[in-house]
């Protein structure tokens, strides 16, 4: 719900590492809305610069989409890492399962082959929004595994981006 830290700019070798350390750090598992601080940010801004956003983009796509949208129009280059777990993106379980909300606490009772297809064609119904609004809006859209190093993927598109500049 707020901006915690912040990492100024920089171009030095270590500068990502620095940035993956801040995340390191950052506090889990409390409720977030995205909105109130991508437009702090946004107000924020004296002068262009990348604005990169981590997440799960589990929240409102409209509030998220907008906030986005807004340091995009300040002149910004935005990207958007949408970080998945395979169990979240394939909805693999089939016993009743009890799921817990890590950012509210709470817990749910369910049996997967009832929510299954209705949890996965929301899932994708929002993915879709987000591309589509991203794209619309000149802003870098990326999905990636939880099984696959946040380092790794942050080093590809700057080298992807560098190769396009």
């Amino acid at each position: 719900n707020d901006i915690v830290r912040r990492v100024p700019p920089g171009t030095r070798p270590g500068h990502l590492r620095m940035i993956l350390a801040e995340l390191d750090r950052l506090p889990e598992g409390s409720a977030s809305d995205m909105s109130k601080p991508l437009e702090r940010l946004a107000a924020a801004l004296v002068r262009r610069g990348i604005i990169v956003l981590i997440s799960d983009l589990l929240d409102e796509p409209a509030r998220v989409i907008r906030g986005l949208q807004l340091l995009r129009a300040r002149g910004s280059e935005v990207v958007v890492f949408q970080i998945l777990d395979r169990a979240e993106t394939t909805f693999p379980f089939t016993e009743s399962t009890q799921f817990k909300d890590l950012e509210t606490g709470r817990e749910v009772l369910t049996r997967p082959a009832e929510v299954r297809d209705e949890y996965l064609s929301t899932l994708d119904r929002m993915t879709r929004q987000y591309a589509e609004a991203f794209g619309a809006a000149g802003i870098e859209y990326l999905r990636v595994g939880t099984h696959e190093p946040l380092d790794a993927a942050l080093s590809a598109w700057l080298t992807t981006r560098a190769r396009r500049r």
